[in-house]
């Protein structure tokens, strides 16, 4: 029978920065450590616990790009926020 783990915190926010993303020349992304990543915090997420992620990408793109990628977040959260309905998604 398998034993079910009780997290200490119902809510945490995970930083991450351009630095633990890249590779190890410290060039372009990672994609090995990214699915690792994921991996991870979807076993958190399936212990019950809501996940934040901070991306630090300030020194990985231009701020003008940083910027359009963050009105895009903001757009898709908000659209997401608006159509939410309880008991509409399932996790996998």
């Amino acid at each position: 029978m398998k034993k079910r783990l009780t997290p200490k915190y119902r809510r945490v926010l995970i930083k991450l920065s351009g630095e633990a993303l890249g590779d190890n020349e410290g060039a372009g992304i990672n994609p090995k450590a990214i699915h690792e990543m994921a991996r991870q915090i979807r076993g958190v997420r399936e212990m019950g616990v809501d996940v934040v992620i901070v991306l630090c990408s300030l020194f990985v793109v231009t701020p003008r790009v940083l910027l359009a990628s963050i009105l895009g977040a903001v757009t898709a959260n908000l659209v997401i926020a608006l159509n939410h309905r309880a008991g509409r998604y399932m996790g996998m």
